[in-house]
């Protein structure tokens, strides 16, 4: 006859490691909860992000026309009129916005001339006001530009990738 464990001997024998995986684990548990408590950050550091770049919508000739406050159904068609069209021309005094670079943006030069020392770069679209020029330099014209919205961005740049927007 073999010697075989009683059944009663066999669970008792089962329910102490049972119990002991239990005691282990709850063991275990409220030592990582102490240890979270302790060891957490009293609060989360926050650091506010500063922006990089502000694009501003550029200015243009078109205004708005409130809306009328008596609706009188007219008995004609009416013919919209727009705003004289502008000629493009680039002159003191008038807004300019950066075109055509294809997302390189145009560099704003310390004075005339390519070897020139670049300031600032102007991205796609931003707006500027011409403050000096033309100056006929190296085969270009060039134009002192003054961002009307940020006025330490100031330059040099040649009148390629400029285009009148008023």
């Amino acid at each position: 006859m073999e010697n075989r464990p009683s059944f009663l001997g066999l669970v008792k024998t089962n329910w102490l490691w049972a119990g002991l995986g239990v005691l282990l684990g709850t063991i275990t548990l409220l030592g990582l909860i102490v240890l979270g408590y302790f060891t957490r950050q009293a609060h989360a550091v926050k650091s506010s992000a500063t922006p990089i770049l502000v694009l501003i919508a550029a200015p243009t000739a078109y205004t708005a026309v409130p809306p009328p406050t008596e609706i009188i159904a007219p008995s004609y068609t009416p013919t919209p009129t727009f705003p004289p069209a502008v000629d493009g021309s680039l002159s003191q005094g008038r807004l300019v916005e950066v075109f055509g670079t294809e997302g390189d943006g145009l560099r704003l030069r310390e004075n005339t001339g390519l070897d020139s020392k670049i300031v600032s770069l102007a991205v796609e679209s931003e707006v500027f006001e011409l403050q000096d020029g033309p100056v006929e330099k190296d085969g270009y014209e060039w134009w002192f530009l003054v961002n009307p919205y940020n006025l330490e961005k100031t330059g040099w740049a040649v009148s390629t990738y400029l285009r009148a927007i008023d």
